[in-house]
């Protein structure tokens, strides 16, 4: 993710004149150097091209590749800092090389997702720094080996190894990268309240300005995020954001941007506002050209939304260009949708295990699902112990609830209407803690299956509410087979009319506003936003019911609140 410090012998070059030029390589270098601990992108580039161009290899394109990775010019980067490694290893620097394979090693997994290179290149950047005897470098190949390992177990023990040697040397850029990197392998595996607190230490050290290079606040704030949506805390995620929002307006860089947009959108699907999720999972993959790794998941979560609002065709659009394990889910969300569940396994089977994402827990959820329409219920009972043991371990409201919903559903499924019925309220319970309306919603439609003509008045109000919060929601087939399942009840169609544009809260506000006749600029007063904003809105609204003009818009209103 750019910057590791540079080792013993493999920094900026000294002062060196060639032919009576009045700039040397080294007052290039060292302005190069200063560039990018100033977070100066641009003018960090021009420098190192100029000692470049003065025949310094090694440090100037070292420094060209790191300053060219901010810029989210990747492909550049990544051949400027192929190129320093090999010169660096003909001018016999084993440091220096030692350093631009780490550097290879983080683009590679964070911009294309590359595993395999990204664990040659650090492991060749091991046998460097051994072979140079670089004591300081060692925690950072000890850190980076953390990052593209594909074991969460091995990864949280090389963490602790950087973590000694960050400490033994005073290195707090590395302390604080090994503290975030521990937590988000900790979180992966389950543990979720030791691994946030790590994460929030080392978040303190960073929105607190302890570190001294940038690399040290892209490589805690991302492994925040991805720890952040893997557990669903939309809060934390904001509030570090909002501690990190000056350095990142001022100093942030394409891949931050794609990242960020990318985690916040799958936070906003995930707690129900699946139209701003939209425009951030849209904005990401646009920008994506900076971290193709990132695009193809941006793309599978687009995906993802679309195949909740009964949009297959859409869906399996947009993960056309993905890998097979990134367009896993919504190809299968599509196979359940199309009645082949036996597909719809063979895809989770593949993809389990293999990525550690917020869709990771998904994939048991779905195997849940997928087994019981092909009557398997050994596959669901296998894949629900193994959300109940993921609950057991993290303790996470959202993966409780998850572990409790596949209970149910298999005690359903077995004819123990009691038994479903306690664990499907249980699961209720904890997705409202969650705050996560589209899963509470499906463990309501349940609970009226579960409660059926016994208790035909209180599962018909199951039922009721969860159709509403899936026409909110605007997800078409969950809605449908809730209101068959209301019919069924007694209790009649849908109650209110259907809304297909998945309209947000705060565009519902807006809806309601134009009821009142209010104006643009008196909505954006009333709600404290900017008039550009409320026409954004109000636009928002017009287009997503399909609505010609404000007076319409105002009619469907008074329609939908009757209030």
């Amino acid at each position: 993710m750019g910057q590791v410090p540079h080792f013993a012998g493999g920094g900026t070059a000294g002062p060196v004149t060639r032919h009576n030029r009045r700039v040397t390589i080294g007052s290039w270098l060292a302005e190069g150097d200063r560039a990018l601990a100033a977070g100066k992108w641009d003018e960090a580039r021009e420098a190192f091209e100029r000692a470049l161009d003065d025949g310094a290899p090694g440090a100037a394109l070292m420094g060209l590749g790191d300053a060219l990775w901010w810029l989210g010019r990747t492909e550049e980067s990544l051949e400027r800092l192929e190129e320093a490694f090999l010169a660096y290893r003909r001018e016999a620097d084993l440091a220096g090389a030692a350093n631009a394979a780490i550097l290879l090693s983080m683009v590679n997994k964070a911009n294309y997702g590359n595993v395999a290179v990204a664990q040659g290149w650090v492991r060749r950047a091991r046998r460097l720094v051994e072979e140079a005897g670089v004591d300081s470098a060692i925690g950072w190949v000890h850190a980076i080996e953390g990052y593209v390992s594909g074991d969460v177990k091995a990864a949280v023990g090389c963490y602790e190894q950087a973590l000694v040697a960050a400490r033994d040397r005073g290195d707090l850029d590395l302390e604080l990268c090994a503290l975030s990197g521990k937590g988000r392998a900790l979180v992966s595996q389950g543990y979720v309240a030791e691994g946030l607190a790590l994460i929030d230490e080392a978040m303190a050290g960073t929105s607190g300005g302890e570190w001294q290079r940038f690399g040290t606040v892209a490589f805690t704030g991302c492994d925040m995020l991805v720890a952040c949506e893997r557990v669903n805390d939309l809060d934390r995620a904001i509030q570090w954001c909002d501690g990190l929002r000056r350095i990142i307006a001022n100093h942030g860089s394409p891949f931050h941007y794609v990242q960020c947009r990318m985690i916040y959108g799958s936070l906003l699907f995930r707690q129900g506002d699946w139209a701003s999720a939209e425009q951030e999972l849209r904005a990401a993959a646009e920008a994506g050209a900076a971290a193709p790794a990132l695009h193809g998941y941006a793309l599978a979560r687009l995906a993802e939304i679309e195949a909740r609002r009964g949009r297959f065709s859409e869906a399996i659009a947009l993960v056309e260009s993905c890998g097979d394990l990134e367009a896993a889910l919504p190809r299968a969300l599509t196979a359940l949708a199309e009645g082949n569940p036996e597909r719809a396994v063979a895809l989770l089977e593949r993809r389990r295990g293999k990525i550690e994402d917020a869709g990771a827990v998904q994939v048991p959820v779905l195997l849940v699902e997928a087994n019981l329409a092909r009557a398997d219920r050994d596959g669901a009972a296998r894949a629900a112990s193994e959300l109940a043991e993921l609950a057991q371990v993290s303790g996470e409201t959202w993966v409780r609830g998850a572990a409790d919903l596949a209970k149910g559903r298999l005690a359903l499924a077995g004819g123990d209407d009691v038994g479903a019925v306690r664990w499907l309220e249980a699961a209720c319970e904890a997705f409202v803690q969650a705050r996560s309306p589209f899963e509470e919603a499906q463990a309501r439609r349940w609970l009226a299956e579960a409660l059926g003509e016994r208790q035909g008045a209180m599962a018909a109000e199951e039922a009721r509410t969860a159709l509403l919060a899936f026409e909110r929601l605007g997800a078409a087939p969950e809605a449908d087979a809730t209101a068959r399942l209301l019919r069924r009840l007694g209790g009649g169609g849908r109650p209110v009319p259907r809304v297909d544009g998945a309209l947000t809260e705060r565009e519902r506000e807006v809806l309601r506003l134009i009821r009142e006749g209010l104006s643009n600029p008196e909505i954006a007063r009333r709600l404290y936003i900017s008039r550009k904003t409320a026409s954004r809105h109000v636009s928002n609204v017009l287009a997503k019911l399909d609505l010609p003009n404000r007076a319409a818009a105002a009619a469907h209103a008074a329609r939908l609140f009757g209030d």
